[in-house]
């Protein structure tokens, strides 16, 4: 595990050089070159974010370039305030770092210790964007309907803008209500579409929050299961950035976790997908809806409209369209005097952790293994092409933020 760590390590780091080599060329700044004026350190860094936050191109510095890298961010909205960041981060480095300030290598440390802090400094955004669907949402339940999600977007909430389909593969459009899907708030920040930054070995993505709900539970058990009683002390006295604690569980919730255990006799496993849907009911804003495994197909949106064939963001034409018809079914349950459904609950178990029996689909496993698994493989391709000496060219996944900024 140790060398594993280091190598990664190394690789990321001489990925960070190769990223800084490129945004001093475009900058017209000699690497090896001395009387580097704070002015171009300063110019190269804002190059080295564009590369690495935008997904930019800037092996070539030519006038299309430059109006693309002008044009992009300028219209990211967050690049002001990327701007500010990572100054601030150079100014707090550069105490404690020797050397010359102007330095190539003394900017590539700097840039090495922007990248530890960025995952937490972007998380901010992730904040910030589930506060305005907050705002949206129907009822304190999670999900805020379509039309009001597209909405805002055509009243300038570039964010929310991904197309219907592209939502639903992303496991992140409830559609439980005949003619008025929502959008689950936890399923949505935590989706590949809203991961920034480019990198082969890793995505800088939303924290998910559950998994500082799930910790305490895992430490007060101290087992894979436990019994439905357990568990309620515990959870009532979770609070998170939406719901306070202490806190009395309703009735509903606490009678779905004794029906989880009626299913394996008396006990709740606490990492099966029925678990993690109630934790999905208890905090619907920072756990998401666990879907059957094969249901849903998450993925970055360049990759998605590459596979499909289609864009993943709507045009405003289609958003109008999905208002209107939100409308009309909305009205249609009113005149049928329809009464709002239960949230969704599946009574479906997945254990993926479970010792013995046949093996089950891994969605909770594969979730939680994901990053080790990405850079497990980054680093195996890294060495094969070493090794043979080959390269090659390694499609590259289109933000949403390349995307509303082009």
């Amino acid at each position: 595990a140790a060398v594993f760590a280091a190598t990664l390590e190394a690789l990321v780091a001489e990925e960070s050089a190769e990223r800084l080599r490129t945004a001093f060329r475009f900058e017209g700044v000699e690497v090896e070159g001395g009387g580097i004026s704070e002015q171009q350190i300063e110019q190269a860094i804002d190059a080295y974010m564009a590369i690495y936050v935008l997904d930019l191109r800037l092996e070539n510095d030519t006038e299309q370039v430059r109006k693309e890298f002008r044009d992009r961010t300028a219209k990211y909205p967050e690049w002001t305030a990327t701007q500010r960041w990572v100054r601030e981060v150079r100014a707090s480095a550069l105490s404690v770092l020797p050397g010359a300030r102007t330095s190539f290598a003394t900017t590539a440390l700097v840039m090495e210790e922007a990248l530890k802090r960025y995952g937490l400094w972007q998380n901010r955004e992730c904040h910030a964007m589930r506060h305005d669907l907050m705002a949206l949402e129907r009822g304190g339940t999670g999900r805020v309907p379509l039309q009001e999600f597209y909405g805002a977007a055509l009243k300038g909430k570039w964010m929310f803008s991904e197309a219907k389909e592209y939502l639903r593969d992303l496991g992140a459009l409830d559609e439980t209500r005949p003619g008025q899907p929502s959008v689950l708030i936890a399923n949505y920040v935590n989706a590949p579409s809203n991961c920034l930054a480019d990198s082969k070995f890793y995505s800088v993505c939303c924290i998910n929050e559950c998994e500082a709900l799930l910790r305490p539970i895992e430490v007060a058990i101290a087992a894979p299961d436990a019994l439905p009683g357990s568990i309620v002390e515990v959870v009532e006295q979770l609070s998170s950035a939406t719901v306070p604690a202490p806190r009395m569980l309703p009735a509903t919730l606490v009678e779905r976790l004794e029906e989880i255990a009626a299913q394996h006799s008396g006990r709740v496993p606490v990492h099966g997908r029925l678990f993690s849907q109630w934790m999905h009911l208890a905090f619907p804003r920072e756990c998401p809806y666990p879907h059957l495994a094969g249901s849903t197909a998450p993925m970055r949106g360049g990759d998605w409209r590459l596979l499909r064939g289609e864009h993943f963001l709507a045009n405003s034409t289609a958003m109008r369209l999905h208002i209107e018809e939100a409308a009309w079914g909305l009205e249609a349950a009113k005149l049928e005097g329809a009464e709002d459904p239960e949230p969704t609950w599946s009574t479906a178990e997945e254990q993926p952790l479970r010792p013995e029996g046949p093996a089950p689909r891994p969605w909770l496993a594969a979730a939680r293994a994901a990053p080790a698994v990405v850079a497990a493989s980054s680093v195996l391709l890294v060495l094969a092409r070493a090794a043979v000496g080959a390269r090659g060219a390694l499609g590259r996944a289109q933000s949403k933020a390349e995307c509303h900024c082009v």
